[in-house]
């Protein structure tokens, strides 16, 4: 389980979000266009660069790189970790590979592989209704990973040092507790990111008839 912020950071606003307009940098669908899990791609895909900027109309942060003041991780069920001033770099390169029934989603991200799918329901919210994410999955695959832990020990820099050699000797092994969970986490920040987008968008904006 992953103790953190995150979701608290990145603040929701569901019940208090005003309706909004499809942003002008994705192109809007048509739900009779038989090829429409083509079009809700090229057009996610097509919008990204604006979108990873950050955009306050829609409670978006910048995700060059996305910046997270503060984490605690739940590693193996007795070591717990609290990291500060996070970076999830990366995140501006997501690429929208497929999607279907309007938005089954799923996101790739290269260098470390992170892949993210989601599904949906729709909520009635006033006269509206909007996009929920559900039925999340995060996968995560490293080639490559290198650590850099700031402030260890109360700051002791030679221990801190050795710690950091340490890890990074043994970037594998490490990986496959910390960098786990580190991919959840992301996981769960894209889905924040999401809920936020959708609470903001009726369902009835995304699509043209």
């Amino acid at each position: 389980m992953i103790f953190q912020q995150t979701l608290l950071l990145i603040a929701v606003y569901v019940t208090c979000a005003q309706a909004a307009k499809l942003p002008s940098y994705f192109t809007k669908c048509k739900k009779i266009d038989p090829n429409i899990g083509e079009c809700i791609v090229q057009s996610g895909n097509a919008g990204m660069a604006q979108f990873s900027k950050g955009d306050d109309d829609y409670h978006i942060p910048s995700l060059s790189p996305l910046k997270v003041p503060e984490m605690y991780i739940d590693v193996n069920g007795g070591l717990y970790i609290n990291l500060t001033d996070v970076e999830f770099p990366g995140l501006e390169q997501t690429v929208l590979k497929k999607a279907k029934k309007f938005f089954y989603s799923e996101f790739i991200l290269d260098e470390p592989t992170l892949n993210y799918s989601f599904e949906y329901d729709l909520k009635q919210r006033g006269k509206n209704e909007y996009m929920v994410p559900k039925n999340t999955v995060t996968t995560y695959i490293a080639k490559q990973v290198h650590y850099q832990l700031d402030n260890l020990f109360n700051g002791n820099v030679q221990l801190g040092a050795q710690m950091n050699k340490f890890l990074n000797e043994n970037w594998k092994e490490v990986d496959g507790e910390i960098g786990l969970k580190l991919g959840e986490a992301a996981g769960e920040v894209i889905s924040a990111l999401l809920t936020n987008f959708f609470a903001k968008v009726p369902f009835a904006e995304l699509f043209e008839d």
